[in-house]
């Protein structure tokens, strides 16, 4: 919750900040803060130095989930010099940005991602596409496999003879280590390659499939995706899902060209008339988080079909085909950490204490207890449950009442419920592991609190890589709809490297690591259903 004084000043930044940028009005919902002000349109490298003609413009876009670099730009210019092109490189901040400095021939030569190059080629048919262009390891969605992650464009403006010449230059400095180092520091960029035109054909069928009629005012290419956060009563430093949602939305508006707000949820009674606040203000894409805001996020997807609804963590019967629930493997990861306590645990008796018991916290605990008893299967695993994901003191006590009885390591889940059971059995000795985010930081504020020391691990779920993808399938006109569900194999759920390697023996971290591996591979399941958290017969 926002206290009145910090909103206040809040809204009165944000209202200042809206009357300097260009004319743009404040976004008309009740409560959201804005994250991110708005950034100059280039920032400009160093100037090569390079003699003879005024260098060329050359402009790179955003490259999403990818540092930029203004020396890697300085770099490539003084390669490109090398070869005969003088250039002058500019990091752009938007794709509309880019593509407007193409179409109205301010910039020679820009790179853009292939969506950028359509939104561009709608609205100055006439550049020149000049090279197709990958990013490094980069992971091709659905719709992608077999369309460049980019190009390199001219504008109609430049002469051939300027054309070929920056060609033969590129081609020469893409070859070499230098080249593609600078590349890479630049935006990811990797290899470069001839291109024809027909290599988007399969993009555009997709984006027609999708239903984006018109490209150059597209969101998130064009214009600024607006994206809302609602929260499901938590903070968004709660060291839950709904910070690890905060953080994917984070990186995506450095990423992407966002307007990114939030609105942190007081009271259940309170969900639709949030949820509303976006839609009604004409948000893009509306993201929520945990079950309870389940029902309320599908009558608000069926009442709006022209906005993008994502429900985290949320399961549900089939949704409207704007609605694309995510949900997350919790069983791999707390079988996981049950596999590690099972080997641990010298009373053989381990103890689980969590907040409200949620589809995600069944299948943590029930994961969790399969765990334990694939190492040790005369271990005990006790379990105590609080209504409230908001109560360290209660959690803590709850831990307590479980090390009295002999539990000498507890697993903690749900908020700050589960941090104030962290920090109360670590405190009495037992050893500890945290869920959803790294409890070295959210439990025990990056060891400032005492007990820190008794913390193995903390099972992870990658809320912030979830909803990053969720931003960007809207960014890039993936169809939304369906469920997604991030495991092992994708990279959804895992450990955390231990904070005290030393006190695991080897053995034990050699078992844990075929323990990932089997579950990964699909090799080892977990006995427990995916969806309800239920023990399978």
């Amino acid at each position: 919750m926002i206290r009145p004084l910090r909103f206040f000043l809040l809204l009165l930044l944000a209202l200042a900040m809206a009357a300097c940028s260009q004319g743009q009005s404040a976004t008309p919902t009740p409560s959201p803060v804005p994250t991110a002000a708005a950034a100059p349109t280039e920032v400009a490298a160093a100037a090569s130095p390079t003699a003879g003609p005024e260098p060329l413009r050359q402009l790179f876009a955003p490259a999403p989930a990818a540092g930029q670099s203004l020396l890697g730009a300085s770099q490539l210019d003084q390669l490109l010099a090398d070869q005969g092109a003088a250039l002058h490189s500019r990091l752009a901040t938007s794709h509309g940005a880019a593509i407007e400095a193409l179409c109205n021939d301010e910039a020679s030569f820009v790179w853009l991602t292939a969506h950028g190059y359509l939104a561009a080629q709608a609205r100055c048919p006439d550049l020149q596409l000049l090279f197709a262009v990958e990013r490094v390891n980069a992971a091709a969605g659905p719709q992608e496999a077999t369309t460049p992650g980019g190009v390199v464009a001219a504008s109609a403006a430049v002469a051939p003879d300027a054309v070929r010449d920056y060609q033969a230059a590129l081609s020469a400095v893409a070859a070499s280590d230098e080249g593609r180092a600078a590349l890479q520091a630049i935006g990811g960029w990797g290899e470069v390659r001839a291109a024809e035109d027909g290599l988007f054909d399969p993009l555009r069928a997709a984006i027609g499939a999708a239903g984006v009629a018109d490209l150059v005012a597209w969101r998130g290419v064009s214009q600024p995706l607006r994206v809302g956060l609602v929260t499901d009563g938590g903070r968004i430093d709660d060291g839950s899902l709904n910070q690890g949602a905060y953080q994917g939305l984070l990186q995506a508006a450095a990423d992407f060209d966002l307007d990114l707000n939030f609105i942190e949820t007081v009271a259940p009674d309170d969900f639709e008339r949030n949820i509303a606040a976006f839609a009604n203000a004409g948000y893009d894409l509306i993201i929520t988080v945990g079950p309870a805001m389940a029902q309320a996020t599908q009558q608000a997807a069926e009442q709006h079909p022209a906005i993008r609804f994502v429900a985290l963590d949320a399961a549900g019967e089939a949704g409207p085909a704007n609605l694309q629930r995510i949900l997350f493997r919790e069983d791999q990861a707390g079988f996981l950490a049950g596999a590690l306590a099972g080997q641990l645990s010298q009373s053989q008796t381990v103890g689980v204490v969590s907040g409200p018991e949620t589809p995600a916290v069944r299948r943590y605990s029930a994961g969790f207890a399969q765990g334990v008893a694939s190492v040790c299967p005369t271990c005990e695993v006790l379990t105590l449950t609080i209504d409230s994901a908001d109560d360290p003191s209660r959690g803590r006590a709850a831990a307590l009442s479980l090390t009295v009885q002999g539990a000498d390591l507890i697993f903690g889940l749900g908020g700050a419920t589960g941090s104030g059971a962290l920090q109360g059995a670590a405190q009495d000795g037992a050893w500890v592991i945290g869920a959803d985010r790294d409890a070295y930081q959210t439990a025990f504020d990056g060891g400032a609190v005492e007990g820190a020391d008794r913390l193995l691990t903390s099972a992870l779920k990658a809320a912030d890589v979830a909803v990053y993808a969720a931003v960007a399938d809207a960014v890039m006109g993936r169809p939304p709809g369906g469920l997604r569900q991030l495991d092992a194999a994708s990279g959804g759920i895992s450990l955390m490297p231990l904070r005290d390697a030393a006190a695991v023996p080897a053995a034990i971290q050699t078992k844990l690591q075929e323990t990932w591996q089997a579950l990964a591979s699909g090799e080892l399941d977990t006995g427990v259903d995916p969806i309800s958290g239920e023990l399978r017969p």
